[in-house]
């Protein structure tokens, strides 16, 4: 038989989402909207932590190593994340995070329920100035996504109420719902 040529599919978007602190069956069994979700678009299912606490991993995330992080104790570091990279290939790049608060753009301090540990790109200092135009605080998810406003590659980061670190999975699937 002729093989049939599949031709390449190109993503045009990225949304990552960072549940915590749960296996890849606990999210399916006890997520249904992250489940539907994922069954529809995808999952990334060949990742695990790479370090303990969380911080060092969402750098990994962001750039493809810890940057010489390996606790939750912020440091800024040099380089380019995939946000920077992004934008310098003529692509959108955006951060979401919830409960940041619509003045603190790129917020490097502050504590729970915002953990500004999970959101990567503020601790990229050579692209601060981008990572203040284009870090979110929640608030604006809805238009944003509604008016087709999101970025190429685009993180929507849960507070650790909506993350599955301080509530139940139930309450981040409705959050995220």
């Amino acid at each position: 038989p002729t093989p049939t040529v599949v031709p390449p599919v190109q993503v045009e978007k990225v949304l990552v989402i960072v549940e915590e602190n749960h296996s890849y069956a606990q999210s399916r069994a006890q997520m249904p909207y992250l489940k539907s979700l994922g069954d529809k678009y995808g999952y990334a299912t060949d990742y695990d932590g790479i370090f303990h606490p969380s911080q060092p991993n969402y750098y990994v995330m962001a750039a493809g190593d810890n940057k010489g992080i390996t606790s939750n104790s912020f440091k800024s570091v040099s380089g380019a994340s995939v946000f920077g990279d992004a934008i310098a290939g003529g692509y959108k790049a955006k951060t979401t995070a919830d409960g940041m608060g619509k003045a603190n753009r790129c917020k490097t301090t502050g504590s729970s329920p915002y953990a500004f540990r999970h959101n990567p790109w503020v601790g990229f200092k050579d692209e601060r100035a981008l990572c203040v135009k284009y870090n979110y605080d929640y608030a604006y998810w809805s238009g944003d996504a509604a008016a087709g406003k999101l970025g190429n590659i685009h993180f929507l980061i849960p507070s650790n109420n909506h993350n599955g670190h301080d509530k139940s999975l139930k309450v981040a699937d409705d959050w995220l719902k």
